[in-house]
């Protein structure tokens, strides 16, 4: 799915396990603070099995990607579900030196586009550690406001962190 012309995203596969793979590898330190999965990928059946869980999770209209910007694999983006209610939660990653680049606000605006008009969701949810200033930024740029407190927090990094939930009604 193209988003512009330097960006797109594909479908997340096992494929692309070696690529997702040298990523975390390369951005371990980084990733760390920000997502507990990291620590237990560290080969790749393990990577292997991060992407199995996440593209067979079950919830309702999960779909999984990998975030190529210019012809590079950079990160994964997802719709982890979308509620009954319509909720779609958004969740998504990218190494250190692709951040900074607006991939993820592109990747949001064209997802929100896309829902809003297919009608498969009313609502963008975006749950942000309350560490990680970088994913709350993209939430409110996107127009999305500070809903609620996700409890329990989570441990991550030695500390345990709220997660914030932010919502941008379609």
């Amino acid at each position: 799915m193209k988003i512009s012309h330097n960006l797109s995203l594909t479908p997340l596969t096992l494929d692309h396990a070696p690529e997702v793979l040298h990523l975390v590898d390369a951005n371990r330190i980084y990733l760390e603070q920000y997502l507990y999965w990291v620590k237990g990928v560290v080969d790749i059946a393990s990577c292997g099995e991060y992407i199995h869980q996440r593209v067979n999770s079950g919830l309702p209209n999960r779909q999984w990607y990998a975030i190529c910007f210019e012809q590079k694999v950079v990160g994964v983006f997802a719709i982890k579900s979308i509620s009954d209610s319509g909720i779609a939660e958004l969740g998504y990653w990218l190494s250190e030196s692709a951040a900074g680049n607006g991939i993820i606000s592109q990747i949001v605006a064209s997802t929100a586009s896309r829902l809003q008009h297919d009608k498969s969701a009313t609502a963008l949810e975006f749950c942000c550690l309350e560490k990680n200033t970088a994913s709350m930024a993209v939430a409110t740029r996107a127009g999305a406001l500070f809903s609620h407190d996700i409890d329990p927090g989570v441990f991550i990094d030695g500390q345990m962190q709220t997660l914030k939930a932010f919502r941008k009604l379609l």
